[in-house]
Parts: structure tokens; C-alpha cells; sequence
């Protein structure tokens, strides 16, 4: 997770979900106080040990400012993920206030389906904004997601111009001007 112009040199926290503090969140991956009662399971990533999460296995970090990148001029989420299973419920990354405050959430759709990624930047309103990708069809580099390998997704957001991007294996393949705003970051990070 990177703020544009939030901490010096732009980046917040790279969670790299190492299972020691060093990964830069102070986060013990193997304290239970961070985790349901099933907490996530390691595997081979890209770089190194990847978190493995399914329904019900996720890591939660405690808001705070340095999870609040909506606070910035901007920001970038990326992330490398792998389906377990063609056409599965996910959630990459969601901030939240309590359970009934959603705030920005970037998976498949709770409305379109598993077949659709979508990033919703909520802003502190409330207001939705939705970039939204359907994944079983070529997106502009001609390519389908894969189920079987890891993909590469990134999310941007520059508040002065607006502009939104979500990025797909490298190419950008969705991208709107949503006007300026303040993303809900406020909330606990759940990964």
C-alpha cells in the first residue's frame, strides 16, 4: 500500500506477510489477536512466503494513520494474487469502521459476481465509486486472467486529478476521472 506524497519517499507499508514484525506493519502474523479464529496459511509467493487467505482466513490491521492513505494526495494498492478455484469469492484488501462502515475495497463483486473484479473507493461520505473489470473476457492486451498463475493487480488514485486506474498484469484496463475526493482508508486493513 503506497500513499503519493503521504510519508516521505511515498510508500506506507509494503506487507510483505512475513511471519515476523520486520515487514514494516509491526504485525506478528502469528499472534492470534490479528487473526479470525483460522488465521491464513503460508506458500510460496513471487518474492519469498506469500499469505495464503480462503473464506475466513485473513489478516486484519488495526487502522491507523499509517494505513490511512486516503489521507494523502493519493494512493496505490498492488498486490499479487492467485485464485484457488476459477470463479471464487475474494476480497483482496477492504477497509473498514465496525462492520456496518464500509470503506475502499478492491476483490470480486458482492453485486456482478466472482467474474468481475472491482475496486470501490468509498469516499468519507459514503459515496461508492466502482471500477469494475469482467474477467473472463480479453481485456485490452488480449490475455484472460488467470486461475492458475499468480496475477499482478494495481489500483491508483491521484486526488488532484481525479483520475483512477486499475492495472492487470502491468496494463492499465479500466480508468476513470472520479473528481477529487477523500477515500475511506480510516478503518482496519483487511487482507
Amino acid at each position: 500500500v503506497k500513499s503519493n506524497g503521504h510519508r516521505v519517499g511515498g510508500i506506507v507499508n509494503g506487507i510483505t506477510g512475513s511471519d515476523t514484525k520486520e515487514d514494516g506493519t509491526g504485525i506478528d502474523y502469528k499472534d492470534s489477536a490479528n487473526f479470525p479464529a483460522n488465521p491464513p496459511t503460508y506458500t510460496n509467493g513471487i518474492v519469498g512466503q506469500a499469505l495464503r487467505t480462503t473464506p475466513g482466513r485473513y489478516v486484519q490491521i488495526p487502522g491507523s494513520a499509517a494505513t490511512d492513505v486516503g489521507a494523502g494526495s493519493g494512493f496505490t494498492f498492488e498486490t499479487w494474487f492467485k485464485q484457488d478455484f476459477a470463479n471464487s469469492a475474494y476480497v483482496l484488501a477492504s477497509w473498514n469502521i465496525a462492520p456496518s462502515t464500509q470503506g475502499v475495497s478492491i476483490g470480486t463483486s458482492p453485486t456482478r459476481g466472482p467474474s468481475y473484479l472491482e475496486a470501490n473507493l468509498v469516499d468519507t461520505l459514503g459515496n461508492s465509486r466502482v471500477l469494475s473489470l469482467y474477467t473472463y473476457s480479453p481485456y485490452p492486451s488480449g490475455t484472460y486472467l488467470s486461475a492458475t498463475n499468480c496475477n499482478h493487480l494495481a489500483l491508483t488514485y491521484e486526488k488532484a486529478s481525479g483520475q483512477a486506474i486499475l492495472f492487470l498484469n502491468g496494463s492499465p484496463v479500466v480508468a476513470t476521472n472520479f473528481g477529487s475526493f477523500t477515500p475511506r482508508t480510516t478503518g482496519a486493513l483487511t487482507l
